[in-house]
């Protein structure tokens, strides 16, 4: 396990070393981050934008104003009728609204039309 791969949780007095690569998606609340992995979470105190620099992946993309996603986790992204925003499918089957804002976050690079 690489350190550039890992990032480190602390809650109480335990220190808990997660791999990146099984971080599902991240999601703010009132100051809070609830890191969503498979199985389980773990809230920390942090901004959304103090956790991206922290990350410093392509991986992890921010999609609206409460969630960044790990790219590797999504399954499909599909257009909404009404509004022409996207809902954003994950492999667990959370559902998240990209939203038009952060649409220039789209990596483009992977795209294969």
């Amino acid at each position: 396990m690489s350190i550039k791969q890992t990032i480190i949780v602390k809650t109480g007095k335990k220190y808990s070393f997660i791999n990146m690569s099984d971080i599902n998606w991240i999601e703010s609340d009132n100051g809070y981050l609830k890191i969503h992995l498979d199985d389980s979470y773990y809230i920390v105190t942090m901004t959304l934008s103090n956790i991206k620099e922290k990350i410093n992946s392509n991986n992890f993309i921010r999609i609206n104003r409460s969630n960044i996603i790990n790219i590797s986790k999504v399954k499909e992204m599909v257009a909404t009728e009404k509004t022409n925003d996207y809902k954003v499918i994950l492999k667990d089957k959370t559902i998240l609204k990209w939203g038009r804002r952060y649409r220039s976050n789209f990596p483009a690079s992977l795209l294969i039309t």
